[in-house]
């Protein structure tokens, strides 16, 4: 029998297929907005039964949770307050799962580079807050007197594009683009919460992606809009996560 997420899974590799370059590369063309649209509506009916998430695991204390790499218990100081679960990855696209296991877990403001990304509640309400990079803009010198001069050059200009709920009761689907709505943070609205995300092209180790600090928001008499600065970093100390099984089918594509 074909489950849900083996035939989202199996259209995500009809998609994403199409943009592998000759040379290996991933183009960031935009994608067909049919197959956008038809991707969005399947993926929005996957629900918490059908990726075999086993809530207890994101309530239990760390001490009963396994280090899957070294199969020894984890001390309960390193109890991470997001929990991670691979479905399915090739070098198209990956399946993941990530659990906020309280209120105050968060996802920093990230990047994708290059990537197209959608997300879906699965269990709980979660809100996300995207921004749009823009090019060519030089910070002012209100911006640069806000951080250190060997920082100029990790000034990134951006412009909020909104913030929205997702509930596991709805059919919304979070999108982004190489293009649009590309950095963004994502934190539960309910006191827990699990999100499922497909992502094109996956993570590897050669992706350089980067998270972000808000730095401020000035209003640019050019563009007559308000434009937000954040500055580049290469980790976020807060964001941490522990790995957890995924339980379910294994996916096969042919």
């Amino acid at each position: 029998m074909t489950t849900i997420v083996q035939n989202v899974c199996k259209l995500s590799q009809n998609i994403f297929s199409s943009f592998l370059r000759k040379n290996g590369q991933k183009s960031t063309a935009v994608l067909d907005e049919t197959n956008v649209v038809t991707l969005k509506k399947l993926f929005s009916q996957i629900t918490l039964n059908d990726i075999h998430y086993d809530l207890d695991e994101l309530f239990l204390p760390s001490s009963n949770l396994m280090n899957n790499e070294l199969q020894t218990t984890l001390p309960s100081s390193s109890s991470a307050p997001i929990t991670y679960t691979s479905i399915f990855q090739n070098q198209f696209f990956s399946l993941t799962i990530f659990g906020f296991r309280k209120q105050t877990s968060l996802i920093p403001l990230h990047d994708h580079p290059g990537m197209h990304g959608f997300i879906k509640c699965v269990y709980g309400s979660i809100s996300i807050k995207s921004y749009t990079i823009l090019d060519n803009l030089c910070a002012p010198n209100e911006i640069l007197n806000k951080v250190s001069e060997l920082d100029h050059h990790c000034l990134v200009p951006v412009i909020y594009v909104g913030e929205d709920i997702i509930t596991s009761d709805d059919y919304n689907v979070g999108t982004l683009t190489p293009f649009d709505s590309n950095i963004h943070e994502i934190r539960p609205i309910t006191n827990s919460a699990i999100m499922a995300d497909i992502i094109s092209p996956p993570y590897t180790e050669y992706t350089h992606s980067y998270f972000y600090l808000f730095v401020d928001t000035v209003f640019d008499d050019r563009l007559n809009k308000n434009i937000t600065w954040l500055l580049r970093t290469l980790d976020s100390r807060d964001y941490y996560c522990d790995t957890l099984i995924y339980r379910g089918p294994n996916i096969q594509l042919v």
